[in-house]
């Protein structure tokens, strides 16, 4: 699933980046470059991507739980 089309970032790259960093949502942003293009991934409504970035963070621990 996509979650920043600008950035080429996915569900399974915020569910990579959570184990290595933690928990934190501003240092997942941050380390994944979300946001940093047109930005629209950043709203609920935007139809660019397939999970935008509000509901990633939560989707990818839930993941995190079934691994």
């Amino acid at each position: 699933m996509t979650v920043c089309i600008c950035q080429n970032v996915t569900l399974d790259d915020i569910a990579d980046l959570i184990e290595k960093y933690g928990n934190d949502p501003e240092v997942i942003k941050e380390k994944a470059d979300i946001g940093k293009g047109c930005g629209e991934c950043l709203e609920t409504s935007c139809d660019s991507v397939d999970l935008p970035w509000p509901y990633a963070m939560a989707n990818a621990q839930a993941m995190l739980k079934q691994r």
